[in-house]
Order: structure tokens, then sequence, then C-alpha cells
């Protein structure tokens, strides 16, 4: 299964963990069924993850997520967060296979 790996410092980190504990808690989201479950997912699988920053020497702490993970991500808060689309989203969409 194809992953994606992220790189965030500190801020980065902890808005990622706030979108995806967001998306966790209002599961499943009307029409975003599909990408909520799929964020919701993400949570319990990488739990252990999300739970505490641990920095690497160069102070960023590196997440692996599935493509359909990153896929969800960004469907579901493209158009609902200004904070990812500033600090988020030009990490993570750049990796993304084009879908034409």
């Amino acid at each position: 299964m194809k992953t994606i790996v992220l790189n965030f410092n500190k801020l980065q980190w902890q808005l990622f963990c706030t979108l995806v504990k967001t998306v966790v808690e209002i599961t499943p989201v009307e029409d975003y069924e599909l990408e909520s479950t799929t964020i919701m997912e993400l949570y319990h699988r990488q739990l252990h993850n999300l739970t505490f920053y641990k920095s690497n020497k160069k102070g960023l702490m590196k997440i692996s997520v599935q493509l359909s993970e990153a896929y969800a991500i960004n469907l579901f808060w493209a158009h609902r967060s200004d904070e990812y689309n500033v600090f988020i989203r030009p990490q993570l969409e750049p990796q993304l296979p084009n879908s034409r």
C-alpha cells in the first residue's frame, strides 16, 4: 500500500493532530462519510503517534499516512480550514498523484 511521509514542525504537528481529532469527534460527517471514516481510521491506527510529539534532531515529526488517508484529509479540509491550506496542504498535496 502506497504511503506518503510528512515532516511537520511543532506548529504543523499540533494543527494536524487537532484537525484529525476534530474529524474523529464528529464522524460520520454528512456528505463526507467516506473521508471522515478514513480519517477516523487513521487516528486509531496512529493513536500512539498523535498523542505525543516526538521530534527528531531537526525538530521535525515524521508521520506516514496511506495514500487514501492523504486524499481523505485533503478532500475534507481543503475547503474548510484556512490553517490547513496554509500549513498542511502545501506539504501534503504535492505528494498526491494527479487525478487526471
